[in-house]
C-alpha cells in the first residue's frame, strides 16, 4: 500500500526533526536559565533579584556537563552548522 509507505515516511521524517529541533531548543534555554541561575534571580518572576546565599559546593549535574562541554561545542562546530543549515533547508 504505497499510501501507508509514504505516509510512515513523512511520519519518521517529522518525528526526526522534531527531535533535532526540540534538542536543541533545550540546550540554548538551559544556557539561559544557568545565566538567571548565575545572577541569583528567581524562578517564575526573572526580573526579580535575590540575595546570594552563601555559595556551597557547585554541582552542576552529569547532563549539564554533557551538554557544556560535548553537545554545545559539537553544534557549535563550522561545519556542524552548514550541515543543519542544509538539513533544515531541504525539508
Amino acid at each position: 500500500m504505497p499510501a501507508i509507505k509514504t505516509f510512515a515516511e513523512y511520519s519518521t521524517l517529522a518525528i526526526l526533526l522534531n527531535f533535532l529541533l526540540q534538542i536543541t531548543c533545550f540546550v540554548s534555554l538551559l544556557s539561559i536559565d544557568s545565566r538567571r541561575l548565575e545572577d541569583s534571580r528567581m524562578d517564575v518572576f526573572c526580573c526579580v533579584k535575590v540575595k546570594k546565599q552563601v555559595e556551597s559546593v557547585k554541582d552542576d549535574g552529569i547532563l549539564y556537563g554533557l551538554f557544556k562541554n560535548y553537545y554545545g561545542p559539537f553544534l557549535l562546530k563550522p561545519y556542524v552548522r552548514i550541515g543543519v543549515i542544509l538539513v533544515i533547508e531541504k525539508f
